[in-house]
């Protein structure tokens, strides 16, 4: 007898289970996209059109690049623009280098490894490093420097444990071989490690980018020149303090101009993740599922 058809797998119960999924998942979705369209189209807008309230506004009436080119005529923005890129490019390097090493390190059987491994756990769950943070910064000498965002969030205990999970799945058998061929620790973790790590690199990555990036606890606690401030805490200024330093601009900020603001602050970091993408799955299932 000829099978003309095949059942879905798990039958009605199934189907049910994938429309509640897929209906629940297109709410959330909505509802993360729909705030963003509003602020978009908002900063497309004239300020007479912007600033009308109670008008929910998700096609613009009528476009105009002015606050854009307002936002980047100011010299505080400018700065603050690139202090961030400055922190995330180097900041992000930085860590996963670090994140790596000390994963690798992990991974690696050794006396005291296992207990360094609970104390990272153990910090991942109680938030205790705010205090010890300033103090270290403090002692540095890093007050009032952009080193000082970098150098505090060098490495974080979720990702060292992502990459040491990683490690510990490459086979003993590669290691070994490599011992055979001559090579030490150095040479098997840069030559061979770290290139079949690409995926959860890749998505480590875009962890610390995207971390570095919205940094705003910490830039407003070791920062304090003008010229050293980053995005984050300047949007924070101009939306909560409603204040523009440049005059030649205006001294009120419409809500046009506000937006635009909070765009240029959001767009660069998603530019990020198409590059990423297809490594950023397979990162995070290699990373979190022991073999």
């Amino acid at each position: 007898m000829i099978n003309k058809g095949k059942k879905r797998i798990g039958g009605p119960k199934a189907c049910v289970f994938d429309f509640i999924n897929v209906s629940v998942f297109s709410a959330i979705c909505i509802l993360m996209i729909f705030p963003f369209v509003n602020v978009l189209c908002l900063s497309l807008e004239p300020e007479w059109i912007a600033s009308q309230t109670g008008v929910i506004h998700l096609i613009p009436r009528q476009i105009t690049f002015e606050a854009y080119k307002a936002v980047f005529q100011n010299p505080d923005i400018s700065h603050a623009f690139f202090n961030s890129v400055f922190v995330t490019a180097v900041g992000s390097v930085l860590s996963l280098l670090v994140t790596a090493m000390m994963a690798y390190a992990l991974s690696v059987k050794v006396p005291g490894a296992r207990l360094v491994g609970y104390l990272l756990v153990f910090v991942m769950t109680f938030k205790i490093d705010i205090i010890p943070q300033y103090i270290l910064v403090k002692q540095l000498g890093l007050m009032d420097s952009l080193w000082s965002l970098i150098i505090s969030t060098l490495a974080t205990t979720r990702n060292i444990i992502l990459m040491r999970v990683f490690f510990e799945q490459l086979p003993d058998s590669l290691r070994e071989s490599a011992a055979l061929d001559g090579c030490n620790e150095t040479t098997y973790f840069f030559k061979i490690a770290l290139p079949l790590s690409k995926p959860i690199m890749a998505t480590i990555a875009l962890f610390y980018a995207e971390a570095h990036w919205n940094e705003f606890l910490k830039a407003t606690m070791f920062i304090q020149s003008e010229s050293k401030k980053v995005l984050q805490v300047l949007l924070r200024e101009i939306l909560i303090d409603n204040v523009a330093n440049d005059a030649a601009i205006s001294i009120t900020m419409g809500k046009n101009l506000k937006m635009a603001t909070v765009i240029v602050t959001i767009v660069p970091i998603l530019c990020v993740y198409p590059f990423l993408q297809k490594y950023f799955t397979k990162g995070i299932m290699i990373g979190a599922v022991k073999g």
